[in-house]
């Protein structure tokens, strides 16, 4: 089964669940890994669903992006919160 990645190289791969926010909330697009990859024509950002391997993310890195880390004492809050451009619209996501 061909990927799509097959000549791009995995810079980074963590695990966690993504969030993408949808208006004023915050909804939940899956869990899985997210990976760092270049090679192909840009970096990209590439997560898929753990269970069925359905693409939950699939976006370009460009220089204009930004990325946030927060880390405090309460469980479960440890986030990389990112904006990228999601077919042409700006879109924020956390990942947990």
């Amino acid at each position: 089964v061909l990927t799509g990645e097959e000549d791009e190289t995995t810079v980074l791969a963590v695990f966690g669940k993504l969030f993408q926010m949808e208006g004023d909330q915050w909804k939940e697009r899956g869990v899985g890994t997210l990976k760092l990859n270049s090679g192909g024509v840009a970096p990209r950002l590439l997560m898929r669903n753990n269970k069925v391997h359905k693409i939950i993310l699939n976006v370009k890195l460009f220089p204009e992006m930004w990325c946030t880390y927060t880390c405090t004492l309460a469980p479960y809050s440890h986030y990389v919160r990112f904006g990228a451009l999601e077919g042409g619209v700006a879109t924020q996501y956390t990942l947990r």
